[in-house]
C-alpha cells in the first residue's frame, strides 16, 4: 500500500519525524532453524524507508572509524572477501583461535549501545530515533514463543535488551557495537591476524598459548565493555593446516568448498521441487537457486 500513496505517505512520515511523533509500525516475527534457531523480524515498508535514510546518513561518518578486519554489512567487503583474508592468514600462520559471542543479538544492551553511538553522534533528535527504534522491539526476546524457540535455557531474557534480527538497523548497529573490540584487539593486544564477520571473531598467531591469553583477553573486554559472553567451544584453538568451518565453508589455506548446510540446502531444495505437484509454476524459483548455488560452488 505505501508505494501506491508513495508521495503522500512519505510527505506524512516527514512530517512525524521532522515532529519527532514518528513511531515503528509493529513487526512481524518468523521464527527460523537454519543455521541455528533464531526469530527474525520483518519490518513493515514504512519502517525500511526510515531505517535506509538512517543507514545511509550515518553509514559514510561511522564507517571511516572500521579496521579493514570487518567485514559484515559493509561496502565492498561481505562474507566472500572475508573467507578470502580467513585463506591469507592461514597460509601465513600456524594456529587460529575461532570465537563466537553467545546469543550476540538478544544480549546487546540498549543502554551501552546508545552509549557508543553517542560518542560519534551529537544530534539530540538522531539519539532519540534511536531509542524510539529500539525501545520498540525491547521485550522480543521476553516472549514466551521465542524463549521457547531459541531452546538455550541459560537465557532467560531481559527487559532493555536485544536486537531483533533481519532489520537494517539492527545490522548496522549490531557491527557498529563491536568497532571498539576491533582496535582493541589490533592495537592494544596487537594481534597479528585478525578477521570479524558480526560477532564471529578469529585471531591467528604462531603460539596456542598467546592465542589462549588473547581470548581471556578478548573475553573480558566483551564482559566489561559491552556485558557479553562467549560461547564455549572445545575446537576454538585449531592448527592452520587442518580444515576448518567458517561462514558455511570448509576452508584450508588454498582450498575451500561448501560446508554441509550450504550443501544440506541445495539437496532440500531439489528434493521440493521434485516432490511438487506443479513443478513448472516452481521452475523460476529453482532456477534462481541453483544459480545462486552455482556461484557459490565457483567461488
Amino acid at each position: 500500500m505505501f508505494l501506491f500513496q508513495k508521495e503522500h505517505r512519505l510527505l506524512e512520515l516527514h512530517r512525524k519525524l521532522a515532529a519527532g511523533t514518528w513511531h515503528p509500525l509493529p513487526c512481524g516475527l518468523h521464527l527460523i532453524y537454519e543455521p541455528k534457531p533464531r526469530a527474525i523480524s520483518v519490518a513493515p515498508f514504512e519502517n525500511n524507508v526510515v531505517h535506509h535514510a538512517l543507514v545511509d546518513v550515518l553509514e559514510p561518518l561511522l564507517g571511516r572509524g572500521y579496521l579493514p578486519d570487518t567485514f559484515a554489512c559493509l561496502a565492498g567487503r561481505g562474507a566472500q572477501r572475508a573467507i578470502l583474508r580467513h585463506q591469507a592468514y592461514m597460509r601465513r600462520h600456524r594456529f587460529l583461535l575461532q570465537l563466537d559471542v553467545r546469543k550476540y543479538f538478544p544480549s546487546i544492551s540498549h543502554v551501552r549501545l546508545l552509549e557508543v553511538l553517542e560518542r560519534r553522534i551529537a544530534d539530540p533528535r538522531v539519539l532519540e530515533l534511536f531509542r524510539v527504534i529500539l525501545g520498540a522491539d525491547d521485550g522480543l526476546y521476553l516472549r514466551p514463543e521465542v524463549l521457547e524457540h531459541l531452546a538455550d535455557p541459560q537465557y532467560l531474557g531481559v527487559k532493555g535488551t536485544g536486537l531483533p534480527i533481519g532489520t537494517l538497523t539492527s545490522q548496522f548497529f549490531g557491527n557498529y557495537f563491536l568497532n571498539d573490540l576491533d582496535h582493541f584487539i589490533k592495537r592494544t593486544l596487537k594481534v597479528p591476524g585478525y578477521v570479524r564477520y558480526m560477532d564471529n571473531l578469529t585471531c591467528f598467531g604462531d603460539s596456542r598459548s598467546q592465542l589462549r591469553k588473547w581470548g581471556r583477553e578478548i573475553a573480558q573486554w566483551l564482559r566489561e565493555e559491552r556485558g557479553l559472553e562467549l560461547k564455549s567451544r572445545r575446537d576454538a584453538l585449531r592448527s592452520c593446516r587442518a580444515r576448518v568451518l567458517y561462514l558455511g565453508f570448509e576452508l584450508t589455506g588454498d582450498t575451500r568448498r561448501p560446508g554441509p548446510l550450504v550443501l544440506h540446502r541445495l539437496e532440500r531444495t531439489l528434493r521440493r521441487f521434485v516432490e511438487s505437484g506443479r513443478p513448472a509454476r516452481r521452475l523460476a524459483d529453482l532456477e534462481r537457486s541453483l544459480t545462486s548455488y552455482r556461484a557459490l560452488l565457483r567461488f
